[in-house]
């Protein structure tokens, strides 16, 4: 019982009796694997801010964040045990690795903030408005 109540969070752990360590260290160790982790972690925390409003959340990502067609999948590619990149979204094989990345207690330096992300997008659609022509 004690663990279903950290898991919701209902409690705090006592004596770093974490639920998820295990597998916090396994999705650490993932993601420790990628190129360019700060990279990786702007695309899923843009993908999580765009894609509960948006069907092409791939292509708004690669916009949002200035890359390529394409290169989201590539620099996913090393994460192919968490994600799967097709029909222009993420699917997620595991349904916790989102909640790793959205709590700063489990994924530490892998973090991924909501709130920032969703400034970050912002901030950049305006920065793009100009450039395509949508601003006087």
């Amino acid at each position: 019982m004690r663990q279903l109540d950290i898991v919701l969070e209902l409690r705090p752990p006592i004596n770093h009796d974490l639920p998820f360590a295990e597998l916090d260290t396994l999705y650490t160790f993932i993601l420790s694997s990628t190129k360019d982790s700060n990279l990786v972690l702007r695309i899923l925390g843009v993908h999580d801010v765009v894609v509960d409003f948006e069907d092409d959340a791939v292509e708004v990502v690669e916009f949002v964040l200035g890359l390529e067609a394409g290169d989201v999948c590539i620099y996913l590619s090393t994460l192919s045990s968490l994600l799967e990149v097709q029909e222009n979204t993420i699917f997620f094989h595991h349904s916790s690795f989102m909640d790793f990345l959205r709590s700063p207690e489990r994924s530490k330096s892998y973090h991924v903030n909501p709130g920032l992300n969703r400034s970050l997008v912002a901030q950049q659609i305006l920065e793009l408005f100009p450039s395509i022509g949508m601003f006087p």
